[in-house]
């Protein structure tokens, strides 16, 4: 036995023990039931999940990536994935709005929650994603860890729907039409003056009159 350690209180080494055996135990995301909240501050493995910035969800299109906060067509099959999977790295994936294709397997375990989660082990291929048709936000939210020991969780990638802008609907309004007065009046039946004292009867006609 190392001379330090023999020098170490008991309630330091065994917790140099504990170091040891948690970093041979490996994370297992497939044991994270469907009921059990995924997130930062969520209390996943040994404890809170914490956001992490070293490495990032993907959002794939025929192989090229997605700029988050762009833009997805909805009902296209897309590809969703963790930036750098090395080493002993687990994780597991979260979707929102869209669905996980599971149809040919790729997610381990037996969690999958509707599609909308899918766990990977030391693999670096992701899932495939198939994008909302109702116009919400897809969102991707990655939860990975190397070993036993608290988790991190990546930026949540968000593409939004693509909507196509529709023409304006084109309204023609026609002047209304005023009859004139004076060029539009009748001709009257019986010529008369501007006085109303020269009144003929070019018919001969007798005119009526009242008692």
């Amino acid at each position: 036995e190392h001379p330090r350690i023999q020098n170490l209180p008991r309630v330091d080494m065994l917790a140099l023990l504990v170091l040891a055996l948690a970093s041979l135990v490996a994370a297992v995301p497939t044991l994270l039931e469907c009921d059990r909240e995924f997130g930062v501050g969520a209390e996943i493995m040994a404890g809170p999940a914490v956001l992490s910035t070293e490495r990032s969800a993907v959002i794939m299109r025929d192989g090229v990536e997605l700029e988050c906060g762009g833009n997805y067509t909805p009902g296209e099959m897309l590809f969703g994935e963790l930036s750098s999977v090395g080493g002993e790295v687990r994780y597991l994936m979260e979707v929102k709005g869209g669905i996980f294709d599971i149809v040919d397997g790729g997610c381990e375990g037996d969690h999958v929650c509707d599609a909308m989660r899918c766990a990977k082990s030391l693999v670096v291929t992701g899932q495939p994603i198939l994008a909302p048709m109702n116009g919400s936000a897809l969102e991707l939210t990655i939860g990975w860890a190397t070993a036993f020991g608290l988790v991190s969780i990546t930026e949540p990638c968000v593409l939004y729907p693509d909507v196509q802008p529709t023409a304006s609907p084109t309204f023609i309004i026609s002047a209304p039409t005023f009859e004139d007065p004076v060029t539009d009046a009748p001709t009257p039946m019986f010529p008369v003056d501007a006085n109303m004292t020269n009144m003929t009867n070019t018919t001969n006609m007798t005119m009526p009159y009242y008692y």
